[in-house]
């Protein structure tokens, strides 16, 4: 009986150390699975702040293009005016011109299709509407 007791003793032992032996086993899997997914999720993290850092740096370039390309425009229509204003009283007699040009080819088109017959009212407003702009431009 005592050898029985001896014998269950030792198998319940060899048992318990298997137990002990298969839990190592597990803690250490699925510690190395742990570590493989934290080592995973790591990666995804580096790759997405890697992807939007260069997202940003794009767009910042993009904004520093466009702001120089604005900023020279500016400088160009500044200097446009600037040069228009210093030049005014050389361009009002050109203006001047233009419009004069313009009423003529106004008149010439009112009468493009074969004579013009200004007569009554309709016709002396007609005649009103082109010397008073006429005027009104010579008055400037």
């Amino acid at each position: 009986m005592i050898v029985k007791e001896i014998n269950a003793n030792k198998n319940q032992s060899i048992k318990l150390i298997n137990a002990n032996n298969v839990l190592k086993l597990a803690k250490l899997r699925s510690q190395a699975i742990a570590t493989k997914e934290v080592k995973r999720a790591e990666a995804y993290r580096d790759r997405a702040h890697k992807q939007a850092d260069n997202e940003a740096a794009i767009i910042q370039n993009e904004a520093e293009t466009r702001l120089g390309v604005s900023k020279n425009r500016s400088q160009a229509l500044i200097k446009e005016a600037t040069s228009e204003i210093a030049n005014s009283n050389k361009i009002d007699p050109l203006r001047r011109f233009d419009e004069k040009m313009g009423l003529a080819r106004s008149l010439a088109g009112v009468s493009s299709r074969g004579k013009m017959v200004v007569a009554g009212n309709n016709g002396q407003q007609v005649l009103n509407f082109y010397a008073d702009t006429m005027s009104e431009i010579a008055g400037r």
